[in-house]
């Protein structure tokens, strides 16, 4: 992070869906004091989490095989995001800023929910936290990520019509060129299908402005 801050580099990605040392374990402590320390956010990105995805060999054009592989890549980030909360990360280092890239919207408000309800469990079993070292928060999930965490997509009809449960500062449209998943050449077209009904306000703050803030643009 600090090396990347010196070539002026706006961001780093991080495939944190394949790290092997699971993302909540105090050896990564590190890295999220640079990040915080640079100011750089860190774009967590897809590639490496599905258990089971065959990469290569025979079998790896199977359509069941590349269903399951372009169909559920978007949600390869529900752990690194709730390790990121529980571990007490974003906690500790309030200007840590973490995007999930390319991950669509669609699915956040459930898991927001989800960790809220966690969290909530976990204060009401006050004794049992006190006897394993504390707990780690302050406030709920969903106000971490209403700091610290971004998210983009590309095509979500269903996360457009949430948006102000995620809240229109924490959600970035990507054409994601010039891979396969991308929206280009119809970028314009996309664009206007997915933001149908959506607010002009909102929609320049998603289209334009949430990045030029966030990458200093």
């Amino acid at each position: 992070m600090r090396s990347l801050a010196q070539l002026g580099l706006r961001t780093g990605m991080f495939l944190a869906a394949r790290a092997e040392l699971p993302l909540w374990d105090e050896a990564w402590e590190p890295l999220w004091e640079a990040a915080a320390e640079t100011g750089l956010p860190i774009g967590f990105h897809l590639g490496g989490g599905l258990r089971t995805v065959t990469f290569s060999g025979p079998k790896a054009a199977d359509p069941g095989n590349m269903g399951v592989r372009v169909a559920c890549s978007t949600l390869q980030m529900d752990e690194p995001l709730a390790a990121v909360i529980f571990s007490g990360a974003l906690e500790r280092h309030p200007g840590l800023r973490i995007v999930l890239a390319e991950t669509g919207i669609g699915w956040l408000p459930y898991m927001l929910e989800r960790m809220d309800d966690t969290y909530q469990r976990f204060v009401d079993a006050a004794e049992y936290w006190r006897a394993h070292g504390g707990l780690r928060l302050t406030m709920p999930p969903s106000e971490y990520w209403k700091r610290q965490v971004w998210a983009t997509f590309q095509l979500d009809l269903v996360g457009l019509r949430l948006v102000d449960t995620l809240g229109a500062g924490r959600v970035m449209w990507a054409s994601d060129y010039p891979h396969a998943d991308s929206t280009w050449p119809d970028s314009q077209r996309a664009i206007e299908e997915n933001f149908r009904g959506v607010a002009e306000a909102t929609r320049r703050r998603i289209l334009c402005d949430n990045a030029r803030e966030l990458y200093r643009l």
